[in-house]
């Protein structure tokens, strides 16, 4: 930017922020981009203009900063507006843009912005300003200092005032009245229409209902009525007053306004709170219904507050309409119509409008009444003014005075537009709904001969034909009437079309369908063209009635694409509607062929004329895939009766001669044609979705004749010219069925036959041994069926026509056949015929349910091959070999899968590769590799043993398969699991009464039953009583409900948050299969059969079906045991919790990775009671209770943060300070009381190191995961560690400051002075650092020592592998015992005493001992809780408890009863050394004198305070610790709950507090620290108090101060 001024620039000014931080004068350049910026000179700092005369601010580009326009310096500009008010220097000449206003103490305008109808000031201050009093009426002007191109009104007091107000200066160019629009020039007025208006003088505007004079006196007197009152003045002027100045409690006449206001005095008119005084006062006619604007400040003019001055017009002109106002009918004035004010109208019905066009805004009532209120005539266009009624007509309530047609829209709209109500009447209205003609979005559902829209409208016009008839009805609509709406003897149109020309005369006639139906009247009408062959339908809701009763308007259709067919009606032939074909609607034909009709497949019913004629009608083709198509004739062809219409197709052959005429000329049924060939017509009987199913559902298997591009037999013409279907054991049978022989051709065996067989047909029927090709084309695995009543031969006697198939769908599996490995087909799977296979491989076959029987390699591969599901849920499924994927021998062709552990190298292979038994491919485990295969990817880890049968050693119970609860033993797995896993005893049946009642009620004495009929499904079944249950009325919670129990309650809705686990109404008479032998027929709800079995004297059908259909008790659902085997009888109850890792989510059950069979079910009161009951913990893990390290995480967690930390950095700076002072020790009382604090804060040191490593396992290690690893953490090498450091630490403290206190004792007692530091001191100093040292160590490492008197002692319990299922979580000694007891019958004499090598080796013994020991791990001493702490409290969680115990089993060890009490002596020690040193120390100073030596008294006023602190701070620390568990301990206290905030909190404080008062290290050096700051600061230098005299005390007090 070049901001030098030249000769070139014409505007320049001084630069305003280089001469207010300079004061130079430095004249720049004013540029566009420099004009009308905003600045604040206010600010801090200041944002300064550009010119310091602020011409920068005129000129303004930007309108929005436009503040108006003036002379500056004599040229007419416009300034911005940051100038206007601001009182800055003057800039216009005359300085106007200051000549501002105060409207109110909070806003100040220029004097242009007020009275402009825009409210600048927030309170609306500026627009009510007293100028605005008396402002002109039709003259306007742009002000200067104003809106920017506004016109407005302008005070009459700005008129001829010497001051320029206007832009154009017509404020003092005339004087004129302002009032008057003669003969003024255009400029005054917005547009020319404006002025047009004026040029009457002002007349125009009288009674136009808008107020065009300031008190709107031109509107009044109008129609006869006057408004107001014309009175004089205080002057004795008249003047009128508008409605709003009268009883306004200001006299503005002399006696009129105010003396009328009485509401006494006018006892028979209405009243109303005053709109400006809101008093009450009387409503005079002259008050009434005056024009109001609630928009203007200055034309508010109405009357009443409420508005009810607005109602009653006396003037008609004034009327807007009628409503009920406070529940009272009225008239109210237009000026409450659609003008957003305070309701009015009871119902608001005065706003009830509508904008028709973006400028204009009528009342409904305006719309469509034939006079346009809107300048765009839109209130007449308006979409309800299409649609009119022509002959109802009525005054609308909000309208014109006249009766007028209504939009239908209005009708019976629940909205009263009438003052009669008329529009509401629905008598008036019949005719005029749902009339209107239908409407199709998909135009295909045109003339499809479906009623697609309410009358069938879609099917009206159709093909040139119209049926129906469409009219216009009285309401002005045109409408559709059907057929059967034509001559029903009620006229719908409004020209009575619909009911002429009924008439019979010589026509066709018949009775009218729909007056027979509906008024039981016989009615004959004539049969129209336009009734002919409609569309109907029965069946719809109302029915869509034909014309005729006897639905002869079906006949003789005039549309072709109607005709369904032809046939013989009253002997003539006559065309009949397609929609009498196969619909079952009574006879028309007179041989009822348009109902010879049949089920091509289950959703396709179509005329037998339909099928193979080469369309295909049905979805799924089955009309050309009938079995009547597999024979069909060849040349000869006909135009069936009921096909497609002119049609030539041939014809099935099963049709000739069958006596049913089905071509139009007969030829079907002449025996001259067809007596020849009619045994030669195929037989198939298949259906069309059974082909290439690999079962021959047809007499020949002419189904499987061609499958996947591979022919199977041959096709040929029979001697009759006709196409048949020769299996493969009609080929080469020595009888030829070909009319060419093909069947015997090729049959000789030659030298360049590559296969032959005997001939399997010839040899069974005729003894003959014929040697045959076979042929690999179409004789090789092609399907055969021995069983069948026309059996379908293979071509070989000894199969071998089944081997080498071609088609892989085909193949069965792949063996040695001969010596060589070939395929064979799936017929010989499993099928019971003569071995093929050189091992017979392909019978080697498992019958998995009654019904169902598979071949071995087809269990457990992801794919149900039986309907149930049972394949897959076979007992080899349990465990599969993780490490074999392979492809079976029989087995999905090229289908990849695990095989089944138990197939693993047990001499017969079942994989094609047989991977399954090479040694390498295959690996197993246990003793000398002998046992099971690796089930899991990490090799030996899979390998588990089995329980043993303790009843038969010889049995063994797969771990998959141990306590699912269904007993795998001779009677021991289950009693077994009861005690091991703690399962709840259940019961699931209810007693039942000799009454058969069955009752279900609760113990509690308080409740009443009651009995009540249980029918879950109202399903009444013939013979059995509904079963009768006594029962409580109020629901319960069921989580403990189980069975019967839980079916009954929740079903009869008596179950707290819980639904009705039955599904099926009525089981149908087959389902159950294989169950109920007894069972007996009967009929449930009078039309299904059903079954019902007998107990007792009684029937009943109380059965619970499961998905795979299998059949249960009530008293086997929802009892935790999966009897169903799909879960289907558990996952609908909620009495039970899953556990996380047995759950199969959506997914994981398609993919296999979890099966429904293997959940495990607990009880719901199971979860979160603080016991272990699922295997991966999850019972107690999980998002509603878990548990962590510190278990109050969020309160104590903080505090083992401070504590551990303040700990580590305290105890360590002593550490690492007292070595020096050591070495400045002169005497060995000072030397072996710094050794000793040095030993306590090393113990100190490590109960802070061990708060701080329990913080970061618990919030960092595992954070939210340790519920799920705690047996990893009780038994782990972490918690082992941070139990000796937290135990050595508190006791070597605790010693360290015994003998501390008992060395100062003992030096106070000797009353000696201080020895100096030799050799001998230096012994004692080690001797007793070693003596503290090991007895802190021993206490903490003896109870981990690996010696079995001592694991017997303090080891805790046994965490086993979760995969043994007998022990879950923390396993105590007592649980042991009880499981073993059982176990071995309690032959062992086992207690609570026995050793755990020896609970060891019985429970090794429960188990085979293949793969070596069961995996286990100690929880050692200190694992009793997270905490890893000595043992002073037993948890309310210990190994020891069990759910069963009444209350903990609190036996405290001596070990725990010595050590607490060794540390109670060790703190009785330190209270008696701090006793008598104190009283040492004041007779000591007593005898010295030192009561009268302040100095003296202070010291030993300090030693005294410190004393105390050390014996308070021990106390508080460990003796309230020591007493309570003393408490816990024998009984008489749970402080389990206080036990965390104990051992982590008040136990460790002395780590904190020690350093401090042991030692005067830490401290001093502090306030050395401190001395020296202050004296930088210059507030002095501390004085030091001189050293004590020598004779101050006795020798114990100096050896006192010597050692701190």
């Amino acid at each position: 930017m070049n901001c030098d001024t030249n000769d070139s620039i014409e505007e320049s000014c001084v630069h305003y922020a280089v001469k207010e931080k300079d004061s130079v004068d430095i004249r720049v350049p004013i540029h566009d981009n420099t004009r009308c910026a905003i600045f604040d000179l206010e600010a801090s700092p200041p944002i300064y203009p550009y010119c310091e005369n602020f011409e920068d601010q005129t000129n303004c580009c930007d309108d929005e900063r436009l503040g108006g326009e003036c002379e500056v310096n004599s040229i007419k500009t416009n300034i911005s507006t940051s100038m206007i008010c601001r009182g800055l220097p003057q800039l216009c000449d005359d300085n106007a843009e200051n000549n501002c206003v105060n409207t109110s103490s909070e806003c100040r305008v220029h004097k242009h912005r007020l009275c402009d109808g825009h409210e600048d000031c927030t309170d609306g201050s500026d627009e009510t300003h007293e100028s605005c009093s008396s402002m002109s009426s039709q003259r306007r002007c742009v002000r200067r200092f104003g809106l920017p191109g506004v016109k407005s009104r302008i005070p009459f007091a700005w008129v001829m005032d010497s001051e320029v107000d206007c832009l154009d200066e017509l404020d003092e160019k005339e004087a004129g009245n302002w009032y008057d629009c003669s003969d003024e020039s255009l400029n005054k007025y917005d547009s020319e229409e404006e002025c047009d208006s004026a040029d009457d003088g002002g007349k125009s505007v009288i009674c136009d209902g808008k107020c065009d004079l300031d008190r709107c006196d031109d509107e009044t007197p109008c129609n006869g009525f006057t408004y107001g009152l014309q009175c004089r003045d205080s002057l004795y002027q008249t003047t009128f007053l508008p409605p709003d100045m009268i009883c306004d409690k200001h006299a503005d006449c002399v006696n009129a306004d105010e003396v009328i206001c009485d509401v006494n005095d006018y006892p028979s008119l209405q009243s109303c709170p005053h709109y400006r005084t809101n008093e009450i006062v009387p409503i005079h006619d002259f008050t009434r219904c005056f024009h109001f604007e609630m928009g203007k400040t200055n034309k508010k003019l109405r009357y009443c507050a409420n508005f009810m001055d607005q109602t009653n017009c006396t003037d008609l002109e004034k009327v807007g309409g009628e409503c009920e106002v406070n529940g009272h009918q009225t008239n109210i004035s237009i000026y409450m119509i659609c003008k957003d004010n305070p309701q009015l109208c009871d119902n608001n019905e005065e706003n009830d409008c509508r904008d028709t066009s973006t400028d204009c805004k009528v009342h409904k009532h305006r719309l469509c009444d034939g006079v346009a209120d809107c300048p765009d005539a839109s209130d007449e266009t308006h979409e309800d003014c299409r649609s009119m009624t022509i002959k109802q007509e009525c005054v609308r309530r909000f309208g014109k005075n006249e009766s007028l047609a209504l939009p239908h829209s209005w009708i019976m709209d629940n909205i009263t537009d009438c003052k009669d109500g008329m529009d509401e009447v629905r008598e008036k209205w019949k005719g005029c709904f749902d009339s209107s003609p239908g409407q199709l979005s998909d135009s295909s559902l045109i003339c499809n001969d479906q009623c697609d829209t309410p009358q069938c409208e879609d099917e009206s016009d159709c093909n040139c034909q119209f049926y129906g008839l469409r009219c216009q009805n009285y309401c002005n609509r045109e409408i559709y009437l059907p057929p059967h709406m034509i001559c029903d003897g009620t006229a719908q149109c409004a020209n009575n079309e619909d009911e002429s020309e009924c008439d019979v005369k010589n026509v066709s006639s018949c009775v009218h369908y729909r007056v027979k139906e509906e008024q039981g009247l016989d009615k004959t009408v004539v049969i129209q063209d336009k009734t002919r062959c409609g569309i109907f339908n029965l069946d719809a809701d109302p029915p869509f009635y034909p014309y005729c009763v006897d639905f002869s308007d079906q006949t003789n259709c005039l549309d072709s694409s109607r005709v369904g067919g032809y046939c013989e009606i009253d002997d003539v032939t006559s065309t009949v509607s397609n929609l009498m074909v196969c619909a079952g609607n009574g006879q028309l034909c007179d041989d009822n062929m348009e109902n010879n009709c049949q089920n091509s497949s289950e959703n396709c019913f179509i005329h037998k004329h339909r099928f193979c004629d080469g369309v295909a009608d049905c979805a799924d083709r089955s009309d050309e895939t009938h079995k009547d198509c597999l024979s069909m004739t060849e040349d000869q062809k006909c135009v069936r009766k009921f096909g497609i219409q002119g049609m030539n197709t041939t014809l099935p052959h099963s049709w000739i001669g069958d006596e049913e005429h089905d071509c139009l000329d007969g030829m079907n049924e002449e025996d001259e044609i067809w007596s020849d060939c009619r045994e030669s017509f195929s037989d198939a009987t298949y259906n069309a979705t059974l082909k290439c199913n690999n079962i021959c559902d047809s007499k020949n298997c002419e189904d499987e004749s061609y499958c996947n591009d591979i022919g199977y037999g041959m096709w040929c013409k029979n001697r009759c010219n006709m196409r048949v279907y020769l299996p493969v054991h009609k080929i080469c049978d020595g009888s030829s069925e070909c009319s060419d022989g093909a069947d015997e051709a090729n049959c000789e065996v030659t030298n360049t036959t590559q296969a032959s067989c005997v001939h399997y047909q010839l040899r069974e029927r005729n003894n003959e041994t014929k040697i045959v090709p076979i042929d690999d084309r179409n004789a090789r695995c092609a399907i055969f069926n021995l069983k069948a009543k026309s059996s379908v031969f293979p071509v070989c006697a000894n199969f071998m026509d089944q081997t080498n198939c071609s088609d892989i769908t085909r193949v069965g599996g792949n063996c040695q056949v001969q010596g060589f490995l070939t395929s064979i087909s799936t017929t010989m799977i499993c099928g019971g015929n003569q071995q093929l296979c050189d091992d017979n491989s392909e019978n080697n076959c498992v019958n998995v349910t009654q019904n169902c029987r598979v071949h071995k390699h087809r269990l457990c591969d992801e794919v149900e091959d039986c309907e149930d599901g049972g394949d897959e849920t076979h007992q080899d499924c349990k465990t599969t070999a993780a490490n074999i994927v392979c492809v079976r021998r029989f087995g999905a062709p090229g289908k990849r899968s695990t095989i089944p552990s138990s197939w693993v190298r047990d001499d017969e292979s079942d994989c094609v590769d047989n991977s399954d038994e090479i040694a390498e491919m295959s690996p197993l485990c246990g003793k000398d590799d002998q046992n099971d295969a690796i089930t899991e990817a990490s090799q030996q880890s899979s390998c588990r043993e089995a329980f043993i049968c303790p009843e038969d050693k010889t049995k063994q119970v797969n771990l998959d398969l141990f306590c699912d609860a269904k007993e795998s033993c001779s009677g021991k797995e289950n009693e077994v699991c009861q005690i091991s896993r703690e399962f709840l005893a259940k019961n699931t049946v209810v007693e039942e009464t000799q009454d058969f009642v069955k009752n279900l009620c609760n113990d509690a004495s308080n409740v009443t039953c009651q009995n009540r009929d249980f029918n879950y499904f109202n399903v009444s079944v013939f013979g059995v009583p509904n079963t009768i249950l006594q029962l409580e009325n109020n629901p319960i919670d069921c989580s403990n409900k189980f069975g019967e129990h839980y079916v009954y309650r929740s079903c009869m809705g008596l179950c707290e948050n819980a639904t009705c686990p039955l599904t099926k109404k009525v089981l149908a008479h087959d389902a159950c299969p294989n169950q109920y032998s007894d069972r007996v027929f009967t009929i449930a709800e009078n039309s299904k059969l059903t079954f019902v079995t007998k107990s007792g004297d009684r029937f009943h059908n109380d059965y619970f079906q499961c998905d795979n259909g299998r059949c249960l008790n009530y008293s086997q659902v929802c009892d935790l045991v999966n009897d169903c085997g799909d879960m289907s009888d558990e996952l609908n109850c909620t009495n039970h919790f899953i556990c996380e890792e047995d759950k199969c989510v959506e997914g994981d059950c398609e993919k296999g990775k979890k099966r429904k069979d293997k959940m495990r079910l607990i009880s719901i009161n199971q979860k979160c009671d603080n016991f272990y009951d699922c295997l991966d913990l999850s019972d107690e893990c999980n998002t509603e209770c878990t548990r962590n390290i510190i278990q109050n995480g969020s309160s104590l967690s903080p505090f083992c943060w401070i504590i551990g930390i303040f700990s580590v950095i305290l105890n360590l700076a002593t550490l690492v300070i007292l070595p020096g002072a050591l070495t400045k020790c002169r005497n060995e009382n000072v030397f072996f009381s710094k050794i000793l604090v040095m030993l306590i804060s090393v113990g100190d040191f490590l109960m802070g190191i061990y708060l701080v490593m329990l913080s970061v396992y618990d919030n960092i290690v595992y954070k939210k995961t340790f519920c799920q690893n705690q047996g990893g953490w009780y038994t782990g090498s972490e918690c082992k560690a941070l139990g000796i450091i937290s135990t050595v630490g508190s006791q070597l403290s605790l010693f360290s400051m015994t003998a501390l206190s008992m060395f100062r004792l003992c030096k106070v007692l000797m009353n000696s002075l201080p020895l100096p530091i030799s050799r001998r001191t230096i012994m004692k100093c080690m001797g007793c650092t070693l003596l503290v040292t090991v007895l802190s160590v021993a206490i903490a490492v003896i109870p981990l020592l690996p010696f079995q008197v001592l694991e017997d002692y303090f080891v805790q319990g046994i965490y086993y592998d979760p995969n043994y299922k007998v022990f879950v979580g923390l396993n105590s000694k007592q649980k042991h015992v009880s499981i073993l007891k059982e176990f071995y019958a309690d032959s062992k004499n086992l207690t609570t005493n026995t050793g755990w090598k020896e609970i060891g080796n019985l429970v090794d013994g429960m188990f085979s001992s293949d793969h070596g020991t069961i995996p286990r791990k100690n929880v050692h001493f200190y694992g009793n809780d997270g905490l890893c702490m000595f043992k002073y409290i037993v948890r309310s969680d210990d190994a020891r408890g069990g759910r069963d115990e009444s209350r903990l089993q609190l036996r405290a060890d001596p070990v725990v009863w010595a050590i607490l009490i060794i540390n109670l002596v060790c703190f009785v020690l330190i209270l008696i050394s701090a006793i008598v040193i104190t009283y040492k120390t004041r007779r000591s100073s007593s005898q010295a004198g030192q009561k009268k030596n302040k100095a003296a008294r202070k010291r030993n006023r300090s030693l005294e305070l410190r004393i105390l602190a050390i014996v308070v701070t021990d106390f508080l620390c460990w003796v309230p610790f020591i007493i309570i568990c003393f408490l816990h301990n024998k009984g008489h206290l749970d402080s389990t709950k206080w036990y965390q905030a104990l051992a982590l909190v008040v136990l460790p404080l002395n780590s904190l507090i020690n350093p401090l008062i042991y030692d005067r290290t830490i401290t001093q050096f502090c306030k050395k620290r401190v001395n020296t700051f202050t004296a930088s600061l210059g507030s002095g230098n501390a004085k030091e108090n001189g050293p004590a005299s020598p004779k101050s005390g006795g020798p114990g007090i100096q050896m006192r101060a010597q050692s701190n």
